[in-house]
């Protein structure tokens, strides 16, 4: 007897189960795993523009982009039209050097779309040799007491021995300015959102080790091994870089963890928060509204990649860290090198700005119970204020 209607599997069922477990694991930065699960699903429905699609965008991150040009190729023959494939596709030429290959498909969209903006900035910068950043112009931090030349030596010293396999980490530059904050700042703890190789977390360390001695890193990451490649444990380059520190540093990872890392946090004075986890939006707003509730009026934050998708242009899609640095109300300022990736901004106390900040910039978006209490939380001292 066959099953009763409602117990039958059907193929697009299964295809969009797939296709949600790829992009909660894309979400989660798990990468490898993101794309088998595509393949798989492709196996089932080869004709399906989105998965060839997102399986471009994967490989873009993975850095294979022959493999992304073929996936984002096979999606516009079943689009020809499509102008967001047409960008995505020039986006893979122009990481992979091909500012050519970007050209033609981008003439093509602006046949298609002539009154697009965004296709007309990527023809101009595929005459460019340097993308220009789209960042809003901020202004430079305060200087305190401690201000100064800063020696950057001994951070280039622990970079210099940054593991080959590291991906997807901090740039000299960007390294620098987090030194030149620290060393500003002198916070009690440095609260760091999203872990990965642990690049970052040696350069912090050892600016830690120098200007603030008593301080503190406590890092969390949502997982225990590296997105790009499972083999590695979440942090493992610390112990290459930097295995002598002599500041206390505390690692937690797994998800549901970040609460155990609030509650270390919350004991000091003096804080700096620095998030770079997922940059796809939300997720950089949704760590800024998890972390509020631990900062006091002059406490930063620093946001990595708030340029992210012009600095590296197969992470268009990663401009949550842009949108939200873009939004946010003064003070901030960002780093003075050509990609001015890093970004910081002082937390005033001013609930209610951040509150129609925040709540306006989440509502397209779909959110958990937990991300509402905290939504909720904000709105409560927007209130009180």
């Amino acid at each position: 007897m066959p099953p009763a209607e409602d117990t039958l599997l059907t193929q697009p069922t299964i295809i969009a189960a797939l296709a949600d477990q790829a992009f909660d694991s894309l979400n989660r930065g798990e990468l490898p795993e993101a794309r088998d699960i595509l393949l798989q699903a492709m196996e089932l429905e080869p004709q399906l523009t989105q998965l060839h699609a997102a399986l471009g965008s994967v490989y873009c991150q993975l850095q294979d982009y022959p493999a992304s040009t073929e996936a984002f190729s096979r999606a516009l023959e079943l689009e020809p039209e499509n102008v967001d494939l047409l960008k995505q596709a020039a986006l893979v030429h122009l990481a992979a050097g091909q500012p050519a290959a970007a050209t033609t498909l981008l003439q093509q969209a602006a046949r298609l779309e002539p009154a697009d903006r965004q296709v007309a900035e990527l023809l101009q910068r595929c005459r460019e040799p340097a993308a220009k950043s789209v960042v809003s112009p901020a202004r430079e931090p305060e200087k305190g007491a401690n201000s100064g030349p800063v020696d950057f030596q001994p951070i280039a010293d622990v970079l210099r021995r940054r593991p080959a396999s590291a991906k997807g980490c901090i740039s000299d530059d960007d390294a620098k300015f987090i030194h030149t904050t620290i060393a500003e700042f002198r916070p009690d703890v440095v609260f760091e959102i999203g872990v990965a190789s642990g690049v970052s977390s040696a350069v912090i360390l050892k600016s830690l080790e120098i200007h603030a001695p008593h301080a503190a890193l406590i890092s969390y990451d949502i997982s225990p091994r590296c997105y790009y490649d499972n083999s590695f444990a979440v942090g493992y380059a610390v112990a290459a870089m930097h295995p002598e520190h002599r500041v206390r540093f505390q690692l937690i990872t797994g998800n549901g963890k970040l609460a155990q890392g609030k509650r270390l946090v919350s004991a000091f004075r003096r804080k700096l928060i620095f998030i770079d986890a997922n940059h796809n939006p939300p997720y950089p707003a949704l760590d800024l509204l998890h972390t509020l509730d631990l900062v006091s009026p002059g406490d930063l934050f620093v946001f990595h990649d708030v340029n992210l998708p012009n600095a590296i242009p197969e992470f268009a899609y990663s401009c949550g860290a842009m949108e939200l640095y873009e939004i946010l109300p003064q003070t901030k300022w960002h780093s003075q090198d050509p990609l001015k990736n890093v970004g910081a901004y002082r937390f005033d106390g001013n609930y209610q700005a951040l509150w129609q900040i925040l709540s306006r910039y989440l509502a397209p978006h779909k959110i958990t119970q937990e991300n509402l209490a905290a939504l909720v939380w904000l709105a409560g001292k927007a209130r009180q204020a």
